[in-house]
């Protein structure tokens, strides 16, 4: 790695700036990580988590345990995209049973805004303790239970993943990572802010 580093060490003159009045960001220059006490490639960020400079670095992600980066970033994509479409279907085909089940449920039981049954909510859910006595009790839980659960637990992370998804393919289309897009400076009259990686 550190040889890898090593060769794109460059030095950046003014020569190479068309005119003061142009931002490159993020820059074309190779940088030096205190911390790694190396030279870095252009566009490479220091994980405080991993302890390594990463390349392309777009952020730390806990939900795999791992930077996410230049050789993996397409599978970090393609995972929310996956997620995102099975959410998605699963709560396309979740639909109508769970409002069949919710107007049966409130045909029997009446309608409250907390629940007319355990005053649980507006999804009338029963409490741990019941789940557990049941499923002790019937070695398994009531599927209506199941049902009023996962529907909206899958709309609503299906609704975010989309969200994250399509953030991330407008980071793509204009050439930024996560972390070069929070750190972009604003357009300002007096310059104009180029990336020079959006090819």
């Amino acid at each position: 790695e550190r040889e890898r580093c090593l060769r794109y060490r460059i030095q950046c003159n003014d020569s190479d700036v068309d005119n003061q009045s142009t931002v490159y960001h993020p820059t074309p220059c190779a940088t030096y990580c205190h911390k790694c006490n190396m030279f870095r490639p252009p566009r490479a960020h220091h994980c405080k988590i991993c302890q390594v400079c990463v390349l392309q670095m777009d952020h730390h992600c806990p939900w795999v345990n791992n930077c996410i980066g230049y050789n993996n970033y397409r599978s970090f994509v393609l995972l929310i995209f996956y997620l995102a479409t099975g959410c998605i279907y699963g709560s396309m085909l979740l639909c109508v049973p769970f409002f069949k089940i919710m107007k049966r449920h409130i045909k029997i039981n009446g309608w409250s805004l907390m629940g007319p049954l355990y005053a649980t909510g507006l999804l009338d859910l029963p409490p741990p303790w019941i789940l557990w006595s049941q499923y002790k009790e019937n070695g398994k839980v009531d599927e209506d239970v199941v049902l009023r659960a996962a529907f909206p637990f899958m709309l609503i992370v299906g609704i975010l993943l989309t969200w994250f998804l399509v953030s991330h393919l407008k980071m793509i289309t204009s050439g930024y990572t996560t972390l070069e897009h929070m750190a972009r400076p604003d357009c300002v009259d007096c310059y104009s802010v180029v990336n020079p990686f959006d090819q």
